[in-house]
């Protein structure tokens, strides 16, 4: 089994943090039509939680696959 490095396990805490404190308190939002809070959708993309495989040079964090993956997972474990 392959384990992660210290940088994807430090960026997979951050971002399940991230998504315990600011993603799954507007859940209950997710659902209805047109009502996923903006502000929520812009500090995801402040974060660069939106473009993780994509280079620093062009707005994203330059980070592997595998992040982008635990990216993806620790933000649909607080909200699909």
């Amino acid at each position: 089994m392959i384990g992660l490095s210290a940088e994807q396990r430090a960026f997979h805490e951050e971002v399940a943090s991230f998504a315990r404190t600011h993603v799954a308190p507007q859940r209950v939002h997710a659902d209805a039509p047109g009502k996923l809070a903006d502000a929520l959708i812009g500090q995801l993309a402040g974060r660069g939680y939106l473009g993780v495989p994509i280079p620093d040079e062009y707005g994203g964090l330059g980070r592997d696959h595998v992040c982008n993956a635990l990216a993806v997972e620790g933000l649909s474990r607080a909200c699909g």
